[in-house]
């Protein structure tokens, strides 16, 4: 991707966010200078991939996806547009640390959550203890001693992060659910006329592709249109135990 393509991109985020930068009390300039700010951090050639990445974006954001989604998603998502605002705004308080750079080359290799994770939480710690300074990021290596380091006042402490992380199972339920909602959001959009869905899960998803790229199961799913006419009646995506609605 040429960096006039890549500029482009980042404008058009950049003006899709300005138009509802009020509901964020974001003050003039700050919108564009994040973006400036994330594309020195992060390079010209790694925010270029996203863009030009072709894969579908899962509904929910898989571990994979983080910045992709909220990047190449857009910014008409306010979620989108606030999770890039605070990642940068962690990121430029450490701007001047050495080890920055280790941990945005760690965020870069698909271990998005744990690095975003440990600069936050040095964050916080900076600002308590109030001190510049006081607070400091570790290397990304062998021999480094904790995520980050707090510098008191009788020596050095080490500390280190860590987050609760759910079992594969439970990402996998995750994952179908999110495959559920993008499923009935692309079969929504469809419609002629807007509609309302309801959908009630009794029980855990089970992925039972079919060819068709649909899937065969329990889960049934009524659309009502605007007028109160129900319309359709159908299997949906994933096959489930216990019996799963999807009504109005």
């Amino acid at each position: 991707m040429q960096k006039d393509s890549l500029d482009h991109h980042l404008y058009h985020w950049i003006s899709v966010a300005n138009e509802r930068a009020e509901r964020y009390g974001f003050p003039p300039g700050l919108i564009e200078e994040s973006l400036w700010c994330l594309k020195a951090l992060l390079g010209e050639d790694y925010l270029a991939r996203i863009f030009e990445a072709t894969e579908e974006l899962h509904l929910l954001g898989l571990r994979e996806q983080e910045l992709a989604r909220w990047l190449r998603g857009g910014a008409s998502v306010d979620d989108h547009v606030i999770q890039v605002m605070d990642l940068v705004a962690t990121m430029r308080e450490f701007a001047a640390d050495p080890s920055l750079g280790d941990k945005v080359d760690r965020l870069k290799r698909n271990s998005f959550w744990p690095s975003q994770f440990e600069m936050a939480m040095a964050l916080r710690a900076k600002r308590t203890i109030g001190a510049d300074e006081a607070v400091f990021l570790s290397p990304e290596t062998n021999t480094a001693i904790g995520d980050f380091v707090i510098n008191w006042k009788h020596g050095l402490i080490a500390c280190e992060c860590a987050r609760l992380a759910f079992g594969d199972e439970e990402e996998e339920q995750y994952r179908l659910v999110g495959d559920l909602y993008q499923y009935a959001d692309k079969q929504i959009k469809k419609a002629n006329q807007r509609c309302c869905l309801k959908i009630r899960v009794g029980g855990p998803l089970v992925s039972t592709y079919l060819f068709s790229g649909e899937r065969s199961g329990s889960v049934r799913w009524l659309v009502a249109w605007a007028d109160g006419a129900v319309a359709a009646e159908t299997q949906l995506l994933a096959g489930v135990a216990g019996g799963t609605s999807v009504r109005c």
